[in-house]
């Protein structure tokens, strides 16, 4: 992987953060 590559996952990481913490949330 390139490193422009791994910024872009760490952004979409960065995205989705609170979509999958409210994902958690829903299914505690």
């Amino acid at each position: 992987m390139s490193i422009t590559d791994i910024c872009f996952n760490l952004c979409l990481n960065a995205s989705f953060s609170r979509h999958i913490s409210k994902c958690i949330t829903a299914h505690r």
